[in-house]
């Protein structure tokens, strides 16, 4: 495997968590908002 294509696809699974984090942290504040706005 080149450093290049090693690089790219670190670059790719960086990308892929940093999505996915963010992907769930709107999930769990949605919920948590949900649960929060149905005691309200």
């Amino acid at each position: 495997m080149t450093p290049s294509l090693f690089n790219f696809l670190l670059s790719i699974v960086s990308g892929v968590v940093v999505v996915g984090l963010i992907f769930g942290a709107v999930l769990v504040i949605s919920q948590l908002d949900k649960i929060r706005r149905r005691n309200g």
